[in-house]
């Protein structure tokens, strides 16, 4: 038998394409397993978490609005006070859906005038 002394080019040059393509697809793969598990990782955090300063400023403004709290003058002079919504509602229903009558607000004059 004769030993060869060529090497097999067609060979070596289809292995080395599949070979690179095998690992560009590999590449590929984790980069979009890794991308995945940070989204779903940053889902689970944003799930979890409670916004504290958000719910801080709801929680004022809820007891602002509804609590005892927002009882409070307006205007001392007129007469306007500032009363929670509820409350509002129902002092409306007993006075049978009638809008109290409010005197009209005095005209104001302008202070300046422009010319042309």
């Amino acid at each position: 038998m004769a030993i060869k002394d060529q090497v097999n080019i067609p060979v070596i040059v289809t292995l080395s394409f599949i070979s690179g393509f095998m690992i560009l697809i590999l590449m590929v793969g984790v980069q979009a397993w890794y991308l995945w598990e940070v989204k779903r990782e940053i889902e689970v955090k944003w799930a979890n978490s409670k916004p504290e300063q958000m719910t801080a400023l709801m929680d004022a403004q809820k007891a602002h609005v509804h609590g005892d709290s927002a009882y409070q003058w307006v205007d001392k002079e007129k007469g306007l006070v500032a009363v929670p919504v509820e409350a509002g509602m129902k002092m409306l229903i007993d006075a049978g859906g009638k809008m109290p009558k409010a005197a009209p607000a005095p005209a104001t004059k302008p202070t300046a005038m422009l010319t042309y």
